[in-house]
């Protein structure tokens, strides 16, 4: 038991797949903060395609249950860019 908690806790254990893998590279970490914010977007797209198509993206909510994406991020309170401070 104690061995398969070691393994678990090792970041290149794969517990899907039971194996171990190789580190991989961050792709984004040679990206400006502007690039970083194009791919967010083009990931965005993506995920508004599949949900036209009938594929509904699901994620994991805080109850732990499966809830569309959609539903969680209108319940996600970004701030703005503007606070109402700035308006003076």
């Amino acid at each position: 038991k104690i061995a398969r908690n070691k393994e678990i806790a090792n970041p290149e254990y794969n517990p899907t797949t039971g194996r171990i893998e190789p580190q991989k590279l961050d792709m984004f970490a040679g990206l400006s903060e502007e690039q970083r914010e194009w791919e967010a977007h083009k990931i965005a797209n993506l995920f508004c395609k599949l949900g036209d198509s009938g594929l509904q993206p699901m994620a994991v909510d805080a109850d732990g249950k499966f809830k569309p994406v959609r539903e969680l991020a209108a319940q996600v309170n970004l701030p703005s860019e503007h606070s109402e401070s700035d308006s003076d």
